[in-house]
């Protein structure tokens, strides 16, 4: 992902935008029709005109949600005291006015995060597991709450009591690195199978796309 700066103050929003939509920023500008600050309902707005896929809804940063996914926006309360976006991409954090942070995020407090499905460019597919994640720079592994799919092989801590992630084995058994090439995707049970992102078809869709491009 590239950086995109804030061109004032208050256009956070739209850089956001910019670089999770690869766009210029001043294209964002002129379709959001405005230069100040957006609210998360304006922010998905323009991503659904877009067509960039995302979750329902902001989530709070939680107990039962401790991290923002690898792929999101976050809503930061700043150390300044004013409320702010930036964007996370698998570990690195993408701040339209304090710049690439690499390690622990210090401008603010991350308050909550919309998962978000960026227009990516050349996709590392060594790195993508199963269900269409991507494990590198997850806050979770990073965290030690998972290992990671492929490095255990689907016995990821989150499915210990159930012996492996159900994801990773119906691919495993079909014989692909991940669903979007599967011969019977999309299958019915699979908005059952990956829960967490209502997305998912659309963003195996486009990894499918990508897939079939870089072995031809």
């Amino acid at each position: 992902m590239r950086l995109v700066k804030q061109v004032s103050f208050t256009t956070c929003g739209q850089a956001c935008i910019a670089m999770i939509a690869n766009k210029p920023i001043e294209t964002v500008i002129k379709d959001t029709k405005t230069d100040g600050p957006m609210s998360i309902g304006q922010l998905i707005e323009i991503l659904d005109r877009y067509g960039i896929a995302h979750a329902e809804r902001n989530i709070r940063i939680s107990k039962k949600n401790p991290v923002p996914s690898p792929c999101s926006i976050l809503t930061v309360h700043t150390n300044s005291g004013y409320s702010h976006w930036a964007v996370l991409y698998h570990g690195k954090y993408y701040d339209p006015e304090f710049g690439l942070i690499e390690g622990e995020y210090t401008s603010g407090k991350i308050t909550s995060f919309l998962s978000v499905i960026p227009v990516e460019g050349e996709i590392d597919f060594s790195t993508l597991t199963a269900c269409g994640e991507c494990c590198t720079g997850c806050e979770k592994k990073k965290s030690g709450l998972c290992e990671g799919c492929i490095e255990s092989d689907g016995h990821c801590k989150e499915w210990e009591q159930s012996g492996r992630c159900p994801v990773y084995a119906c691919a495993k058994a079909h014989g692909v690195p991940f669903c979007g090439i599967c011969p019977a995707f999309p299958c019915k049970e699979l908005p059952q199978k990956i829960h967490w992102n209502p997305n998912i078809v659309e963003r195996l869709y486009r990894l499918a796309e990508e897939y079939r491009k870089c072995i031809h």
